[in-house]
């Protein structure tokens, strides 16, 4: 009589093997069809505000921008720097976020820090805002009021003109941070010094040039 027998051990192996495989691709299937739902279709991590004025305004315009299918506000790929990058393009006199705390699922704690406009530097025909890094931020839509009045010097409306005309754009440092604090200490000596006398505004040879030339008001 024939004697039929039964799955050899290896062969129980082989298919207990197969199972388990086979959950493992359904478990990572499911897993990853999870992962592309909340980054590209779920507004679960999607940041759309935060406790800054400036940067909600921001966050609301990344909201409607992608990277790559995934909403630029998005909680996996937002970074202090791209922030940054964001917020100086709505509002270039944004200097730092020196603040930056994402909260899940989808809020954020910011504080920046702003430039000050200290100078305006000519280039030809443009007028640059100069911050407090010797660092130009913002293209002006003309000259400040010439000869400039004591709230417009205080409001950084003194102009300091490149005799070169050498191009510039925003972003370009004019100069070392020690441009800066010395036309300050300079405004500053410049009435104890020289009597009945007031300066109107400033110039240099070329960018980088030692060198600084005071224009009077008179």
């Amino acid at each position: 009589v024939p004697r039929i027998t039964g799955p050899t051990l290896s062969t129980t192996n082989w298919l207990m093997s197969l199972n388990s495989s086979s959950s493992v691709g359904a478990a990572g299937a499911v897993f990853l069809i999870g992962a592309l739902y909340f980054l590209i279709f779920s507004n679960v991590l999607v940041i759309a505000s935060s406790d800054n004025e400036q940067a909600s305004a921001v966050l609301a315009r990344l909201v409607r921008e992608r990277r790559y299918f995934i909403p630029k506000s998005h909680f996996t790929i937002m970074t202090r720097r791209s922030l940054l990058l964001e917020l100086q393009r709505d509002y270039p006199e944004t200097r730092a976020v020196t603040k930056f705390k994402k909260i899940l699922p989808n809020r954020m704690e910011v504080a920046i820090e702003m430039r000050e406009q200290r100078y305006v530097w000519q280039s030809g025909e443009n007028f640059y805002a100069v911050d407090q890094d010797g660092t130009l931020y913002e293209l002006l839509p003309g000259p400040p009021p010439s000869p400039p009045h004591e709230e417009g010097k205080q409001r950084g409306g003194l102009v300091v003109a490149d005799r070169s005309n050498t191009p510039v754009a925003v972003g370009t440092k004019i100069s070392d941070s020690r441009l800066v604090p010395f036309l300050d200490k300079l405004q500053e000596l410049w009435p104890k010094q020289v009597h009945d006398v007031e300066f109107a505004s400033f110039s240099i040879p070329a960018i980088g040039s030692p060198d600084i030339l005071v224009k009077t008001a008179t």
